[in-house]
């Protein structure tokens, strides 16, 4: 448009400037004066012409670098041997690779421009959802989760989801990257299988060597179960109480059965035998791989809370928190059993006993949250419990030297 009407602009003034010539006799100022208002009138049009197609020129450009970007990314993703999904900020799909077809079998078809919880979960933003937590963090996130495939056959799925960040500081979107895992969480499982198995036999040894040690190491393991829920651990930590706890005295098998059951009171030489059985239960475990975080905890199931404990001193915090819970598990069960050297205490004896011990022994708060959890299923010991602020102090521990050994 501004170029056709600075050629009718043209026209008209050159047509002036004719008849102007024709009429003065050839005045050259009058026709100069006219060409100058002919190059004032034309230059802002042809000036935005050239604007308009160095403009077109650049965008074109830009289009074809895009093209050229985005056709070499897409031509990545599609080498990868994983799925890839681009989703935005609404976790709407924006961008597959055919990976994810021959995993989930959804065609990118199927998922484009669609929430990746309408076809890949149950309807909702998942439990955990790891791109969730990359929006809200802006930090890389991980997870592993079951998944259904559109033919209905279930695989486990490794996900990580990284964030992709502008250049004002927002997240665009999120790329998440998918590894089919079926075959690693199962072979994990029967290697966690075989894991239990071995676990059960090593309880199993205990028991042929010592009964009544072997009945112990179950009644722990269900007490320091309890004790654990009641803190309101994580379902990790209350596998390592429930693995600690049936293995904790496995060191006695280096104990000589004639010290074990012996009806009298030790000497300080058969107590120094006895002692040395969680460096044994230790130094028997460590050297195995998935049980080596376990041996820690058997190490320090006879430390107590005021450092006074063995086979280290060690003090607080400085225990392990499933070797605290065990220290409670343990005593309780043993001063409520019958013994080869004493009979069973009563419970609400017990629980005195174990009180007079809080902060000094025990993990004030293990031995709270155990106080808790025994008061409801014990009538006797709600009622102890209860008396617990009119009780004198008094130290745990028996004629032996310690209640658990």
């Amino acid at each position: 448009m501004y170029l056709l009407a600075g050629i009718l602009a043209l026209i008209a003034v050159a047509s002036n400037a004719y008849h102007e010539l024709q009429a003065h006799d050839g005045s050259l100022m009058v026709t100069v004066i006219n060409l100058i208002a002919i190059g004032g009138l034309c230059m802002p049009a042809w000036r935005a012409v050239r604007e308009r197609r160095k403009y077109r020129r650049q965008r074109e450009a830009a289009v074809a670098r895009a093209r050229e970007s985005d056709t070499s990314l897409q031509t990545l993703l599609e080498q990868l041997p994983c799925s890839v999904v681009a989703l935005d900020p609404s976790f709407t799909v924006r961008r597959v690779n055919r990976q994810v077809e021959k995993m989930t079998g959804f065609s990118a078809a199927e998922v484009l421009g669609r929430k990746c919880y309408a076809f890949f979960g149950s309807g909702r933003i998942c439990d955990n959802c790891p791109v969730e937590r990359a929006l809200a963090t802006g930090e890389v996130q991980q997870n592993v989760k079951q998944e259904r495939t559109a033919a209905g056959q279930e695989l486990f799925i490794e996900q990580t989801a990284i964030p992709m960040v502008g250049k004002g500081g927002e997240i665009r979107h999120v790329l998440e990257i998918v590894f089919d895992a079926t075959r690693k969480v199962t072979l994990e499982r029967e290697n966690r299988d075989v894991f239990v198995q071995t676990v059960g036999a090593l309880a199993s040894l205990i028991d042929s060597r010592d009964t009544a040690t072997g009945r112990h190491s179950v009644a722990v393991r269900d007490i320091a179960l309890r004790i654990g829920r009641q803190l309101g651990l994580s379902p990790e930590v209350i596998e390592e109480i429930s693995i600690a706890a049936l293995l904790h005295d496995i060191g006695k098998i280096g104990v000589a059965e004639a010290i074990l059951n012996k009806p009298g009171r030790l000497t300080e030489e058969e107590y120094a035998v006895i002692r040395r059985h969680p460096e044994i239960g230790y130094n028997t475990l460590a050297v195995v791989k998935p049980l080596a975080k376990i041996a820690g905890y058997i190490l320090s199931h006879h430390e107590r809370f005021d450092g006074t404990g063995y086979p280290h001193g060690q003090k607080g915090e400085e225990i392990p928190l499933v070797a605290r819970i065990l220290c409670v598990a343990d005593v309780y069960e043993a001063i409520t059993a019958d013994r080869v050297y004493r009979p069973a205490i009563s419970v609400p004896e017990a629980v005195r006993i174990m009180h007079a011990g809080r902060g000094t022994m025990f993990d004030p708060a293990v031995l709270d949250a155990f106080f808790a959890d025994l008061g409801r299923s014990n009538g006797e010991a709600a009622d102890a419990i209860a008396s617990l602020a009119a009780l004198p102090g008094e130290k745990p521990g028996s004629g032996r030297g310690d209640a658990a050994h």
